[in-house]
């Protein structure tokens, strides 16, 4: 018994079985965790070593070439990224999408165990994780109190912010970033301890020794188990400084200034002209994004506007993910219903019954609620890409439900009986529908089982939620329609509407002139298809994310020297000022800044958040053109994420080589001819800044005489410059950093450094005397893709020809002399692009194929199904052309459309 027949036959059962979908559904959707994007982990596995303190090239060197040397043995790696900076080493591993990332974080750590030995001694940590869309923070505020030094308000911040928000339900931890907890320094006086000859190792030492509680054992009794601890901490902040540190009386605060106080803070943020602190809270991995992310909002907003600690505090929610989410869930939603509504106006239009359209209008919220309850069984949550594939299949539901619906009313207009005629109406259609239904599944499969990339992991998604619908909405024209008609649908004819008749006389008469005149109709035809081309000549928008909200923009300040913080923040300040005057013509929210040495960014958030792409590029026209000159720095629009920034294009172009001085002349002569091609603006050599450092080499024969090993140099170099950290100071309330190192005045100059006394076994010498100095331009980091050393050129095409502009590019670069083992390459990005681009139309193809093979099937003819299949690329005539006189562009979503 088919499917129709048994809805027919037994409607009890069938609307019982429908009505327990639709409640399921309901719950379903109920429950259904709500998200911002679909849970994925990135194909990406980084390692941090930090190593401050030390030097790009000796980094590089010591710890990202043994590294990479040891990974390269692992298959299936697509790019190795590696970066070496005076701190730390950073290495991050490209992989395709899909393989199993807890498998290989694994063997990455096995790799990096392997090569441990030949890493430096003293390195103390290595971090290796990946990264996945729960892990971005779901609230981003900033803090800012105009005439208050932040800075020294960690304590209230932590006990008034920080706190009340990790008490939340759901939050798994809040972070302040720009503010960081005071610290007992204790900064030896160089002149105090050359007077009274203090070995700093054993001052150390003994600071350690004389700040611990230890654990000494345990008595058994016959009953009961007592732990014996030895209490050795310093009772109170007196006693540190009181701390004797030798046999003759000499006490800690003889020879050291003591105090307790913010540590120096390497960057800096500005909120609208205010010194600001950032606080971002994550969620829990099982918690609801917006549920959590409300909660904080709105404690923000609310608590802490109210609370008299704070007052003179603003904070400013940044980033909200739970406003986002139901921002585009509710444009979304609004989509669907107002296509909802449309659609049953266009049936009633044509079909000019209520009750023949509320029947196929049911079709509709049934498949929604039915899609809705696979989703939440298949452990999908709605996001914006689930939910665009139930708005973008809510025209489709209705479609088998009319093929049905007329199949049964032709067959009742032959006077065959009610369920006669919904039996006869749909065994005639029912394979038809089932096939087209199948055929519009086939277009998704390819993006839902194929390779996966950046952009179909997300359209993944999105073919999810319309697969299942579609195929409820089959479900529903099979078993609903027919039990409906069968039973309630009444016995009378409706003429057709006067305009109908006569859209059918002209069609009619167009098909037969058509058969006249083939040869005239073919060239009609090609002609239209022809026209294609014609939008995209005359002004229609194109690129991936062209037409997207363009709210932000971001300018950078790339400094030809080394500038210290507080020059950069003068600098900034400056800009802000600038933007501030242009409000009047392009109205801010915001103005967010973040700088450190030699480096700055300015985020400019603007009221008008549909500001179009054409506004953007003008914008940025204008500051360009108006910005005042700062000297020795260049400032210009960057967009890291591409992810705005609508048809602009933000590239980079890397030159690939060992020696990077060499890569600087080749960046030099490629910058002169890529700023000749139109259209390309903010073109800038991305070599980062050089700095000067101090290079302290071992005079290996004193050293040996003197009793002096090279670890031990590098041990007296770090403690001089950057301190040595020592066992933490306990209280009731907290844990306190101790550091020991020379005050700020003794270590200001390289000769302080020189005249640094070092204890030996012989007795004290000056470190010059052991150690020579020499002063060179070194890298403020180092940049290597695939194991070699690279130098970006970074720009912005502006311009409306990318692929002609991206020829000129390759040209240039291919013009250039390249020494041997130098290449050049556009970004990973624009390789994605093209990859990317690849695939779709490898998905396309593949689609194509997959339905002509079910016609072909269905028709039982190899012939046949070309009509159809041949008839698909004219579609792109209406496209193309409905898109520019709507002022749409042909972006992603229009593709997938």
């Amino acid at each position: 018994m088919s499917l129709s027949r048994t809805a027919i036959h037994r409607p009890i059962t069938t609307l019982v079985f429908l009505a327990s979908i639709m409640v399921l559904g309901a719950i379903a959707a109920s429950r259904m965790k709500l998200a911002f994007y679909p849970e994925i982990d990135f194909p990406q596995i980084f390692i941090q070593v930090p190593y401050p303190n030390s030097s790009p090239s000796q980094i590089e060197k010591n710890i990202i070439k043994p590294i990479e040397e040891a990974l390269s043995t692992m298959s299936g790696i697509k790019h190795l990224n590696s970066k070496a900076t005076a701190d730390g080493a950073e290495i991050n591993l490209q992989f395709d999408w899909g393989m199993k990332l807890d498998m290989i974080r694994a063997e990455v750590g096995e790799k990096v165990d392997l090569v441990r030995k030949d890493l430096p001694a003293d390195v103390e940590m290595i971090n290796i994780f990946k990264f996945n869309s729960s892990d971005i923070p779901i609230v981003r505020a900033r803090i800012s109190a105009p005439g208050v030094d932040l800075a020294s308000n960690y304590d209230l911040l932590e006990k008034r912010v920080k706190m009340p928000l990790q008490r939340i339900p759901g939050v798994a931890r809040v972070t302040l970033d720009g503010v960081e907890p005071k610290a007992i320094y204790v900064d030896l006086v160089l002149d105090k301890i050359r007077e009274h000859n203090v070995d700093v190792g054993n001052l150390a030492d003994r600071i350690q020794k004389n700040n611990g509680d230890i654990s000494v054992g345990k008595i058994h009794g016959n009953d009961y188990v007592m732990t014996i601890r030895s209490l050795g901490n310093f009772p109170d902040f007196e006693a540190l400084k009181n701390l004797p540190i030798n046999d003759r009386g000499l006490r800690l605060r003889d020879v050291a200034d003591i105090s307790y106080e913010e540590p120096p803070i390497p960057f800096g943020r500005h909120l609208n002209h205010s010194y600001a602190v950032a606080v971002e809270a994550y969620k829990e991995p099982t918690a609801n994004t917006v549920e959590v992310a409300t909660a904080v909002t709105k404690t923000i907003k609310e608590k802490f506007a109210s609370d008299p600690y704070l007052k003179g505090i603003s904070l400013f929610v940044w980033e909200d993910q739970a406003e986002e989410i139901k921002n585009g869930l509710t444009g979304i939603t609004e989509a669907g219903v107002w296509g909802g509504i449309f659609a049953i106006v266009i049936l009633f239009v044509f079909l000019r019954r209520i009750d023949m359209t509320l029947v196929v209008s049911l079709a509709i919220p049934i498949s929604v609620l039915c899609g809705s309850a696979a989703l939440y069984f298949l452990g999908h949550t709605f996001n914006i890409m689930s939910m665009m594939g139930l708005m973008l299949s809510v025209g489709m539901l209705v479609d088998d439900a009319i093929v049905v619906l007329e199949s049964i009313y032709k067959s009742r207009a032959e006077g065959v009986g009610k369920v006669e005629s919904a039996e006869k109406g749909t065994r005639l259609v029912e394979l038809a529908v089932t096939a087209s239904t199948v055929t519009t599944i086939i277009v998704f499969l390819p993006l839902i089982v194929g390779k996966k990339t950046n952009i179909t992991i997300f359209l993944g998604e999105i073919g999810v939620s319309i697969t299942v619908t579609l195929l409820c909405s089959l479900l529903v024209s099979l078993t609903l329609i027919p039990l409906v008609t069968s039973r309630f649908l009444k016995d009378h004819k409706v003429e057709d509407a006067r305009w109908i008749h006569w859209m059918k006389t002209k069609y009619s008469s167009m098909l037969s002139w058509t058969f006249r005149h083939r040869w005239i109709t073919g060239v009609v035809v090609l002609l239209l298809f022809g026209s294609i081309m014609i939008p995209f000549k005359i002004g229609l928008q194109t690129g991936t994310f062209a037409g997207a909200q363009n709210k932000r923009m971001g300018l950078h300040y790339e400094f030809s020297d080394f500038v210290y913080k507080s020059d950069v923040e003068r600098t900034v300040s400056k800009v802000e000022n600038f933007l501030d005057q242009q409000q009047k013509q392009w109205p801010m929210e915001s103005l967010y800044s973040f700088f450190t040495d030699s480096d700055a960014t300015t985020i400019i958030s603007f009221k008008n958040q549909d500001m179009t792409d054409q506004q953007a590029k003008e914008f940025r026209k204008e500051i360009r053109d108006k910005l005042p000159k700062f000297g020795g720095v260049k400032i210009y629009f960057e967009d890291d994420d591409q992810q705005s920034g609508g048809d602009s294009t933000f590239f980079s172009v890397y030159l690939f080589g060992e020696d990077l001085e060499s890569c600087k002349a080749l960046a030099r002569t490629a910058e002169e001819q890529l700023s000749k091609i139109k259209g390309v603006e903010d073109l800038r050599m991305d070599a980062n800044t050089g700095r000067r450092e101090v290079q302290m080499v071992l005079n290996r024969e004193k050293a040996i005489k003197a009793g002096i090993t090279p670890r031990e140099l590098s041990q007296i170099a770090l403690f001089a410059l950057g301190g040595q950290r020592l066992k933490r100071y306990t209280t009731e309330e907290k844990e306190i950093d101790v550091i020991l190192g020379l005050r700020q005045e003794d270590r200001q100059r390289v000769e302080d450094l020189k005249n640094l006394p070092i204890q030996t076994p012989g007795g004290p010498v000056l470190l010059r005397s052991i150690v020579d100095f020499n002063t060179v331009e070194g890298q403020n980091a180092i940049q290597r893709q695939d194991r070699k050393n690279n130098l970006a050129l970074k720009a912005t095409y502006d311009g409306k020809q990318w692929d002609q502009a991206r020829k000129e590019i390759a040209d240039v670069m291919n013009s250039l002399h390249y020494p041997a083992g130098y290449s050049w390459s556009f970004d990973q990005e624009v390789q994605q692009g093209d990859e990317q681009n690849q695939l779709m139309m490898v998905n396309f193809l593949l689609a194509l194929a997959l339905v002509y093979i079910v016609m072909a099937s269905l028709f039982e003819s190899l012939i046949h199904p070309l009509a159809i299949i041949i008839s698909i690329p004219f579609a792109m005539v209406g496209v193309v052309w409905f898109l520019l006189l709507t002022g749409s562009p042909f972006n992603l979503m229009s593709q997938i459309g």
